[in-house]
């Protein structure tokens, strides 16, 4: 009988030890894996992020070609100063809309949306100097959009060529 509680108490310590380690290990596994998911999940919402902030610079270029800028801003009763005006106008606000989208692209991916759009403003100011500012819109338009077309590659392909060639690397 001496024996038997001779192995009882080297037995149920032991035991109880081999059970602590085992749950204690087991918990530490669990929390690992699911950090691990989590930081998947967590990838994932980042790069949707990110591709969303490419697409929504890519619309700003496009929004701010002279063409489409033109087309949405342009009344037939303007003048030239009134449609430099608006045209100006809207262009900072569709920048401002969209300042945010710098935190998920690169520096490089910024700086040259920003400098598509100083262009376009020193275009449309370039434009209107060789224009009288009191006639018609239409003037601007025309040479405002025979300047922005008589260069081979325009400031805004650029600035979207470099966002195309960041998406492709981000996805390789």
């Amino acid at each position: 009988m001496e024996y038997i509680i001779d192995i009882l108490k080297i037995s149920i310590p032991a035991l109880l030890v081999f059970w602590a380690s085992y749950s204690t290990i087991t918990r530490f596994f669990e929390r690992e894996k699911e950090k691990q998911s989590s930081s998947k999940e967590g990838q994932k919402d980042t790069m949707a992020l990110r591709l969303k902030a490419y697409e929504r610079l890519t619309l700003f270029l496009e929004r701010i070609v002279p063409d489409n800028l033109i087309q949405r801003t342009q009344s037939p009763t303007m003048s030239c100063a009134e449609l430099q005006m608006h045209l100006l106008k809207t262009i900072r606000m569709e920048y401002e809309h969209n300042l945010t989208q710098q935190l998920y692209v690169s520096d490089e991916a910024w700086e040259s949306v920003k400098i598509a759009k100083e262009t376009i403003n020193q275009l449309i100011n370039t434009a209107m100097a060789r224009v009288n500012p009191d006639a018609p819109s239409l003037e601007l338009a025309k040479v405002l959009i025979e300047t922005y077309h008589s260069s081979e590659t325009t400031p805004t392909e650029m600035a979207v060529r470099q966002l195309k060639a960041e998406v492709v690397s981000m996805m390789s």
